[in-house]
Parts: structure tokens; C-alpha cells; sequence
């Protein structure tokens, strides 16, 4: 009965002992960030960190490890630039639909002047003005299908 209230660890993916070397999925490779790229470059040059690879220099392999941090900089700062403009993108759309509100709501209230019906009144001129030009903006509305 003991030996079945033991902790038993059945999963087989083991925590690696390097963070670098496995993702939490099996069988998928995590890509290093670039500062561990660039520490492990630095490591590789000082001497540090012996050269896995006999054939391959620790200075070359250092040169890579650059390299891939240099890209993946290259990368995150594409993203990310690509992610403000798409916020500054919709943020001009959400400031022009408010104005557009605030304006259609003006324009109502001008409307409803007692001055506003007076063809001959510079108000009223103002308001048919301002009428016409959102009206140009906006095109024209749909015909209605006739009902047969």
C-alpha cells in the first residue's frame, strides 16, 4: 500500500538542467533570447565556455551567436514598430469617427436654430453649406429596392 501513496513522476519530459536546450513541449526547440546569445558569445570569447564543436573556433561561433542576436533585434524591433502603427492607425480612426460625432451633433443643433430656416440668413447659409459638404463625404445613401 506504501508504494502506491509514492510520488510518481510518469510525465516524460524532464526538466532540463540547461533552460536553453528543450521548450515545454516535446520536441520542440525554444530559440534563446538575444542577451543569452550575446552573454554566451561573450563567454565564448573570453574562454569561458569551451567550444563544443572542435572544428569550429570559439571566435566563429561566437561571430554566429552575434549574428542570430543582431537578427532577432532586428526582429522584435520590426514587430514592434509594426504594432504602433497599427495602434496609431486605429487610434487616428477612433479620433476621426469622435469628431465626426461631435460635429454631426453640432450641426444638428445648428439645425434646430430659429436662424438656421432663414435661407437669406448667414447662419442658414452656413448650415446648408456645412450640410451638403457632409453629405458629399459621406455619398450617397442606397436606393431602395421598390416592393413588388
Amino acid at each position: 500500500m506504501s508504494d502506491e501513496h509514492e510520488t510518481r513522476n510518469d510525465d516524460p519530459r524532464v526538466e532540463p538542467d540547461d533552460p536553453l536546450s528543450l521548450a515545454p513541449e516535446p520536441g520542440r526547440w525554444r530559440r534563446p533570447k538575444g542577451s543569452a546569445l550575446r552573454r554566451t558569445a561573450a563567454r565564448l570569447r573570453s574562454g569561458a565556455l569551451p567550444s563544443t564543436n572542435p572544428e569550429l573556433p570559439a571566435a566563429e561561433a561566437a561571430d554566429l551567436l552575434e549574428e542570430l542576436a543582431e537578427q532577432e533585434l532586428m526582429k522584435s524591433l520590426k514587430n514592434e514598430t509594426l504594432e504602433v502603427e497599427r495602434m496609431c492607425r486605429e487610434s487616428d480612426e477612433n479620433q476621426r469617427a469622435m469628431s465626426a460625432q461631435v460635429l454631426a451633433a453640432h450641426l444638428l443643433r445648428l439645425k434646430k436654430l430659429p436662424e438656421a430656416r432663414d435661407p437669406e440668413s448667414p447662419i442658414g447659409q452656413l448650415v446648408r453649406q456645412l450640410h451638403r459638404l457632409r453629405k458629399k463625404e459621406m455619398g450617397r445613401r442606397r436606393k431602395r429596392k421598390k416592393k413588388a
